[in-house]
This record gives C-alpha cells, structure tokens and sequence, in this order.
C-alpha cells in the first residue's frame, strides 16, 4: 500500500534482480565438524588458563579462524566457570586475521 507521499509523487516501486544463487567459491565458509565436548573437557583439565583465545590458537589452530571465534564465544559462556575479560588488548594473529579484543581468563567455579 503506498503512502500519501509516494501517490502524491506517482512512485512506481521497482524490482531489483540479484544475481541467480551464484556464490563465489572463496566466499563459502565450510563448517567444520568439532567435537566440541572433548573441546570442553581439555578445556577443564587446563584450567586455570589465563588467555582463552591464545589457548584456542596453541591448541586448536588447524581449525578456521572463524571456528576458533565460535569456539571462544561458546566457552566463555560455559556455567561451570569464571570468564574474566583482560583489562589489556591483546593481539593475535590466526590464518587469515589479526584479532584485537580483551581476551578472557578462564577459572574454575
């Protein structure tokens, strides 16, 4: 339905065509599968760990920078432990991306 505006100003709404499901191949992300539970389980083992997204690149490294940051994420929020963000900025390059952010301490409850 069109707005006063738009009938006053006779606006004609156009079509847009976007391209037919052509997806460059780089531009794909492939999932990797994880076992996140074993993930979790060294995790525990190795608390306390003072730099959670440095542990996940000395560990974990072979895997996609994007599913080191998912990682991160999850287990900060994990309910058996302190996550405390770092008052300094820490730098860490992975593959593809230098990351800056207040990495996270890890301690058990």
């Amino acid at each position: 339905m069109l707005t006063l505006m738009e009938q006053a100003r006779h606006y004609q709404p156009k079509a847009v065509d976007f391209p037919g499901g052509q997806v460059d191949e780089e531009m794909q992300v492939q999932l990797e599968c994880v076992d996140e539970e074993v993930i979790r389980k060294r995790l525990l083992q190795s608390l306390p760990i003072p730099g959670l997204m440095q542990w996940l690149a000395d560990h974990y490294g072979h895997y996609q920078d994007i599913t080191l940051l998912r990682l991160y994420h999850k287990l900060i929020r994990m309910p058996n432990i302190t996550a405390t963000p770092d008052q300094d900025e820490t730098r860490i390059t992975l593959k593809q991306v230098v990351i800056r952010l207040h990495s996270h301490t890890l301690e058990s409850l």
